[in-house]
Parts: structure tokens; C-alpha cells; sequence
């Protein structure tokens, strides 16, 4: 297989392949280990809980592995499956606040694509731009994964808040647009995710509509500022992936709508939802159950269908920097 190295110069990946034997009638990731290990914190020691790797049986969703820095900082995310040819997505860093994120795709042939942050005044993402995938083979300049001007771009999301900084629209490529409807000004939880399409007649119709409701549990994606799994789906597509795409694991019971990884923006967990739009064949309503074991290390959630429909998150406690 192809080994990847990633060499960080001025806040851009350099990217250096190495040519390995590669079984090409069975290609595999191997088999990583996800046992979370907490580490023993000395007492009157700050520490923070932070969500290295996520299973369990979904019908819909993935499971991940998060790598972090010394600075408590996620570096890459993968999902650990044997048959899976995604390679780690990396995480690249301008000071404190993420530039852009770079994914590898190795289908026998490597590709590479990045989605580039730029923020808005409030200090939160105004825009998403989508890189259009380039073979590695073709030795592309680095800088090419953080240009947004020389015509390769193939998708922009601009995002829209409300006065309380909570995500109010996404429009993507100014064709169809998602909406977060709050019932009061001052919430922090939607009661419904909404996305709209444009007919030939430029007529707005409601394409897709998601109902949610959340109890006090929190969202360890909204928890841990992982705001852009959201659109890591998107990511995954553009660099070849087709409908092997990532989707973080909340809404795991698999129903007909295209918004469920944009749950992962809300502050508090699903307890119920509901579906409903005109073109899906599994519009129904459930909901999750959730529980800690002893030492809070471990979130389960449980879907309302099925308990054998469950999510394990694994969190690992550090030292607070």
C-alpha cells in the first residue's frame, strides 16, 4: 500500500508517498486498536476529557478515531474499518483557529482534496470552500489545498448566524439552503432542521425537514468544537468516496433524510426526531436513550428501535493546557 507522510511547513501540508508492497486483491487497513486508556491525573491537576474514538452497531453513521496533539489539539480523524480506503483526514492549523482539512482517499490511485475555512467577523466559519480532488501522481504545489481563486474550487457552503451566535442557515452554492428554526430568539436548540431546493422557476420548495428535540446531554462534537464533522460527508464525496461517506454517529437508526450529520452543529444530544419529506421510504419518528458508565470515560447511546442499535463514545482524560 501507499504510506503517507505529512510534513507541516508554514501552515501547509507537504505531502511525501512512499511506494509499499500493497495486496490489490484485498486491500486493508490494519486492524487499529480503539481501547481507550485513561491516563492517571495528579489530584489539584486541571484535566479534559476529550473523545478519542467512537463504535458500535449503526445502521447509519460511522465510527472514528481522533488523534490529538501535546496541545489538546485533534490532528486527524480516521474511521478504523478493515474495507474502508480512507486515510486519515488531517487537520491544519493557522495559530489556533483550523485553516483547512486535508483528506486522502486510496482507491488503488491516491487522491487528495481539502475543505478551507475562512472566518467571519464573529470569529466563527463564514465560509467552506471544497477543493476539487487531484491525484497525488501529479505532484501537486501544496499551496494548491489552501487556494480558493485559481478556478478549482467545486462547492462553497456559506454559513449565517443568529444574534446569539447559534447557526441559523447554510447555503450551498447559493442553490439550496438549510435552515435552523428556533421558536425563541434566545435558543440554543432548533425545533426543527429544514432544507429547501429551488424549481426550474426559481420557486423555493421544501425539500427535506428533520423535527428534533434534545435533552441536557451534551453533544461531544459541539462539546469538543468539532463543528466541521458536519460537512466532513461533503469532504469524503468530492475525494472519491461516493456513498461510503462520513457521517458522524448520532442519528444511528437510519432514516430518509440527507440532514442527519448536521445534528452534530446542536449544543445538546437527540432524544426524539422526526422525518418528514416526500421522497423518503423510511419517514418515521424515534429517538435515543443515553448513559454513562462509572467514571464517565464512556457515553452510550441507545436507539428507541432497538437496543441493538447503539453508539460508544470514548473519551480520555488530559491534562488541561
Amino acid at each position: 500500500m501507499n504510506r503517507i507522510v505529512l510534513l507541516l511547513s508554514g501552515g501547509i501540508v507537504m505531502l511525501s508517498i512512499f511506494a509499499c508492497n500493497k495486496n490489490t486483491d484485498n486491500p486493508q487497513r490494519p486492524v487499529t486498536d480503539t481501547t481507550v486508556i485513561t491516563p492517571v491525573i495528579p489530584e489539584g491537576i486541571d484535566s479534559v476529557r476529550l473523545l478519542t474514538s467512537i463504535n458500535g452497531t449503526f445502521s447509519s453513521g460511522d465510527a472514528f478515531v481522533f488523534n490529538y496533539d501535546s496541545l489538546n489539539r485533534i490532528t486527524s480523524f480516521y474511521r478504523p474499518y478493515l474495507y474502508s480506503s480512507n486515510d486519515p483526514c488531517y487537520i491544519i492549523y493557522d495559530q489556533e483557529r483550523i485553516n483547512y482539512i486535508l483528506c486522502v482517499y486510496d482507491d488503488n490511485m491516491v487522491y487528495l482534496s481539502s475543505m478551507i475555512f475562512k472566518y467571519g467577523p464573529n470569529k466563527k466559519c463564514a465560509k467552506i470552500y471544497y477543493k476539487a480532488p487531484v491525484l497525488q501522481v501529479s505532484n501537486p504545489d501544496p499551496s494548491y489545498f489552501v487556494n480558493i481563486n485559481d478556478g478549482k474550487v467545486r462547492s462553497v457552503d456559506s454559513l449565517v448566524y443568529n444574534s446569539n451566535n447559534f447557526i441559523s442557515e447554510i447555503y450551498i452554492d447559493l442553490i439550496n439552503i438549510i435552515k435552523f428554526n428556533y421558536a425563541s430568539p434566545g435558543d440554543s436548540i432548533p425545533f426543527n432542521i429544514e432544507e429547501y431546493h429551488f424549481d426550474d422557476n426559481n420557486n423555493k420548495f421544501l425539500y427535506d425537514q428533520l423535527t428534533v428535540s434534545c435533552d441536557s446531554t451534551d453533544n461531544p462534537f459541539y462539546l469538543q468544537n468539532m463543528w466541521y464533522m458536519a460537512f466532513a460527508n461533503k469532504l469524503s464525496v468530492l475525494t472519491g468516496g461516493g456513498g461510503n461517506v462520513m457521517v458522524p454517529p448520532i442519528i444511528t437508526d437510519n432514516p430518509s433524510t440527507y440532514l442527519k450529520g448536521y445534528v452534530s452543529l446542536l449544543p445538546k444530544l437527540l432524544t426524539n426526531y422526526k422525518v418528514y419529506n416526500t421522497w423518503g421510504s423510511y419517514n418515521y419518528s424515534s429517538g435515543f436513550s443515553y448513559s454513562y458508565n462509572f467514571d464517565s470515560s464512556i457515553l452510550k447511546s441507545t436507539s428507541q428501535k432497538s437496543q441493538n442499535i447503539y453508539a460508544n463514545y470514548f473519551f480520555s482524560k488530559r491534562q488541561k493546557k
